[in-house]
């Protein structure tokens, strides 16, 4: 993992005010959530494997393409395509399932809870790495979903 050998570093590319508060709010010591604008992201043509997961929102102009961008790059961590809504007569599926074609390694719908959200960044990280070293982190998240 990018960060402290413990941490889950996960940066969100979007700008929805719930999100953000979401992940604000979740306050969990093994995961640290921080924000870039796409435009930020996008100029910065680099590797950005210094985080474990990216979060795009993908329902806003550009968004798809920053996926796209972001996955075509070497080193890069999985990312996560979130969308609320679909533009262009296209239905919020439709939007996930691009944004899946295009690299996204998932796509959720929002709204979304931090908590599951955190969740499934912790999911792909386990996947991707095949150890067991986020078990404690993924069953607290679990026990905070039942709550």
């Amino acid at each position: 993992m990018g960060g402290s050998p413990n941490q889950l570093r996960i940066l969100v590319v979007d700008g929805d005010d719930l999100l953000m508060s979401e992940v604000d709010a979740l306050g969990h010591p093994a995961i640290e959530f921080s924000a870039l604008a796409p435009a930020q992201v996008s100029a910065s043509r680099g590797s950005l494997a210094d985080r474990d997961v990216l979060v795009v929102g993908v329902d806003t102009p550009g968004g798809l393409d920053l996926v796209a961008d972001l996955c075509s790059r070497p080193n890069m961590p999985p990312v996560i395509a979130l969308a609320g809504r679909a533009a262009h007569s296209r239905s919020l599926e439709h939007v996930l399932l691009l944004a899946e074609l295009c690299g996204a390694s998932l796509s959720l719908p929002k709204p979304i809870d931090g908590v599951e959200l955190a969740l499934a960044a912790v999911e792909l990280v386990r996947a991707r790495s095949g150890s067991g070293e986020m078990a404690v982190v993924a069953r607290d998240l679990e026990r905070r979903l039942d709550w």
